[in-house]
């Protein structure tokens, strides 16, 4: 996968509505395994394997703003 495939995987990810679900419709879309996506959004900084809290960018640690993870 190119990079601006990595980038437009991050983003449909950040934007979408229950991001649980939407690994496995990025997984499709880009004929892959739901672990390809996940370590291109470990990867990237957006996802956590084991994160605990609420769903999306914020559970994950992530500061949607500013791109940084939480202290």
């Amino acid at each position: 996968m190119n990079r601006n495939d990595e980038m437009d995987i991050v983003r449909n990810y950040r934007e979408a509505k229950y991001p649980k679900s939407q690994e496995r419709i990025l997984a499709d879309l880009y004929l892959c395994e739901v672990s390809d996506i996940q370590e291109i959004l470990i990867r990237n900084g957006v996802y956590r394997q084991n994160a605990k809290g609420k769903g999306g960018a914020a559970g994950y640690g992530i500061n949607v703003a500013s791109g940084k993870e939480r202290r």
